[in-house]
């Protein structure tokens, strides 16, 4: 429900004098970035319009990340500390595996010495 549906017609500062049918209108911030004329009011999108507009904000995101990821070039270490920074719990797990891995080797070797 939208605040221009209890009214049949609407207008604004912005062109008085004019008004627009009030349950063709909607107010959706999603879709403000593809509007270029801002003085008058939206038009309610049907679902296959929010539908591409919801495709192109995919497509949209994906390449800001590209941009930002080849503005902000990070070294092969600075990725991996990143990326470890992200996933302590799991770091911290595969270090003591190893960890534990390594000593279990050195002590058998310590006993196969002996023998």
């Amino acid at each position: 429900m939208f605040i221009y549906d209890q009214y049949e017609y609407v207008t604004s500062d912005l062109n008085p004098g004019v008004v627009f049918i009030s349950h063709d209108l909607e107010f959706n911030p999603m879709t403000k970035y593809f509007y270029t004329d801002r003085t008058v009011p939206k038009k309610r999108l049907t679902e296959d319009e929010m539908l591409e507009i919801n495709r192109l904000y995919r497509i949209i995101g994906k390449c800001e990340q590209q941009l930002d990821d080849l503005q902000n070039h990070k070294s092969p270490l600075q990725a991996f500390h990143f990326w470890a920074a992200q996933r302590k719990p799991i770091v911290i797990a595969i270090v003591a595996v190893l960890f534990v891995t390594l000593l279990i080797i050195r002590h058998s070797r310590s006993r196969g010495l002996k023998a």
